[in-house]
């Protein structure tokens, strides 16, 4: 009986995972449609570059010589994910799409063993399909991380650096330094403003934080003295955006004890366990200090309260408006300005003396930066159900897109519609928009888009747009306070399971705590030192401890650590 019980779970988790189309095994073979159909979020522009056979389109078709035009399949950028999952169960995949592929191993490995993706490197070498080749090679740990690749590889990495950073409003600044003496009695620290000396103004000038105390007291005179000057309590310092906190991992990775690449707090990752092993970063006690710190923003009103549930585009608008001092936010530099000036009336050039993008403040120990990525994010699939023609298509078209030709394509366009030589330089012929914003190749080129299955940064890196060499400096700077675990990729069968699940209900007990007043232990100080920052009262004590026993033992998190960090000790010098 048992076993007959075992034979119909299998069956229906076959059914389950492929749809009743596609059977147990996934060796169906799709039809030849004569075209390639791509799947990306917000994608739809490609279809309008083939329609009106735009240069980049008709530079990569007689180039790639893929045969085939390509059509797409699209989403919105918010349910992406749902469609991708909707198209696997209903045996309808794309020919070729972008995913999250090993990012979210539990999916990734199920379309793998049922036959939807392609094991790319069974068909390219060195002298086949030879830039697909060289893109695999730069990333050929993966293949040796991952066990359930055997191998190989299945995805084909999208290149990119971190492109993130922490915007400042300096004219908050000059505004709190301009009435730093009155701010000095609020707090304590002098009498009355005629004991204002020359030598208290250069101890407590407020100036672009270096370090966490200084963001604290920075940010809390943001929040506390009007720094806007309209008479009114309604500033707050800093603030965030998105329910996963992904923006606030900064602030992990500065309650690190360790530098020089090594670190042992971080968000949502793998860090030095002490041992010679690594842990998970969700049960360390420099996470405890980073949600401690949250929770002490949190209660003295530093912290924007709606954090949680601001997106990315309210969380700019509350900066250039003037609601909040400090954001981290993506380098979309000129998007910011541009919205800047509307907000308050003024010229760009008066814009980009009032905010500017600054390095992450350091920690006690020195450490410092942002979560970044090990250079890709996303990656491209191609279906591995796809007939001999057209997968070969597929292949073509890809090959073309990672070449050096096509990266100059997507850098400067095409030679008289995007640009003309002079004097030996490219120099952009596209014009600029009402705003006085120089037009870029996003902007005017539909097929552009193409370019985000090879990398991201085409965009931050675009040599025309306004502000080019102040915002590739921008992204230089990101790259140099990226942090990445050194284990990068790493997936054991019990991570593969159980990671994800355990993050999720690990983040939701981090937002419980940092929320609950009740924990808040440290003082509202004008002076702090970094005890101040990191004060843990009893309650919270004794939260973090329950919250320790359900990840390690209720939810079985230990033996997922155990298993991981015996792994992850093959990798830790190599």
């Amino acid at each position: 009986m048992k076993y007959f019980k075992k034979l119909l779970a299998v069956a229906a988790s076959c059914l389950l995972a492929v749809g009743a189309a596609a059977g147990c095994g996934g060796a169906k073979t799709i039809p030849d449609d004569n075209k390639l159909t791509i799947f990306r979020w917000d994608f739809a522009a490609v279809d309008s570059a083939r329609k009106q056979k735009s240069p980049i389109y008709k530079q990569i078709m007689a180039n790639a010589d893929a045969d085939y035009p390509i059509y797409v399949r699209t989403s919105g950028a918010n349910n992406w994910e749902d469609v991708l999952n909707q198209a696997f169960l209903g045996d309808t995949m794309p020919d070729i799409f972008v995913c999250y592929a090993m990012d979210r191993p539990a999916n990734f490995k199920r379309w793998i063993r049922d036959g939807a993706v392609l094991p790319v490197s069974d068909f390219v070498s060195e002298t086949q399909y030879p830039n697909i080749y060289r893109r695999l090679k730069k990333f050929d740990y993966l293949k040796d991380r991952i066990d359930y690749f055997g191998g190989k590889h299945y995805a084909i990495p999208i290149e990119t650096s971190l492109e993130h950073g922490m915007y400042l409003r300096l004219d908050w600044i000059e505004n709190l330094n301009a009435k730093l003496a009155s701010i000095l009695v609020s707090d304590g620290i002098i009498a009355n403003e005629s004991a204002m000396t020359q030598e208290l103004y250069e101890r407590y000038q407020f100036k672009v934080p270096e370090t966490l105390t200084e963001f604290y007291r920075l940010t809390r005179a943001f929040s506390k003295y009007d720094p806007d000057g309209n008479g009114r309590d309604d500033t707050y310092g800093y603030t965030s955006s998105e329910s996963n906190m992904w923006f606030n991992n900064w602030i992990f990775e500065a309650m690190g004890t360790k530098t020089e690449g090594a670190h042992d707090s971080t968000y949502w990752g793998w860090v030095d366990d002490g041992k010679g092993g690594v842990t998970s970063s969700w049960v360390t006690e420099g996470n405890k200090k980073a949600v401690a710190f949250l929770n002490k923003l949190y209660a003295e009103n530093i912290l924007d309260p709606d954090y949680i549930a601001t997106t990315a585009t309210q969380k700019q608008t509350k900066f250039v408006q003037g609601k909040v001092g400090v954001m981290v936010g993506n380098l979309w530099y000129n998007t910011v300005l541009n919205d800047f000036t509307s907000a308050n009336n003024c010229t760009a050039e008066e814009a980009r003396s009032r905010f500017t993008v600054i390095d992450p403040p350091k920690g006690e120990y020195g450490a410092y930066g942002l979560k970044g990525n090990p250079g890709f994010w996303c990656s491209v699939c191609i279906n591995g159900r796809l007939s001999e023609t057209e997968r070969t298509a597929a292949l073509k078209l890809l090959d073309y897109i990672y070449s050096d030709e096509a990266d100059e394509l997507f850098t400067y366009g095409v030679e008289g519609y995007h640009y003309q030589v002079q004097d030996g330089k490219k120099v952009s012929v596209m014009g600029q928009d009402s705003a006085g914003y120089n037009y870029t190749l996003e902007t005017k080129d539909p097929a552009w888009a193409l370019s985000s299955l090879s990398s991201w940064k085409y965009n931050y890196y675009s040599p025309y747009q306004t502000n080019a060499e102040l915002i590739i400096d921008f992204m230089d700077r990101a790259a140099e306070n990226s942090r990445v675990d050194a284990t990068v990729y790493v997936q054991t069968p019990l991570y593969v399971d159980n990671d994800n699940t355990l993050a999720n209900s690990a983040l939701e007990q981090y937002v419980g705590m940092i929320k609950n007043k009740n924990y808040y232990a440290s003082s509202d100080s004008a002076d702090p030192d970094w005890n101040n920052l990191y004060s843990y009262n009893e309650a919270f004590d004794k939260a973090w401890e329950s919250y320790l026993k359900l990840y390690l033992e209720t939810w079985g998190g230990q033996r997922m650590i155990d298993e991981y960090s015996a792994e992850a000790k093959k990798y830790l010098n190599g």
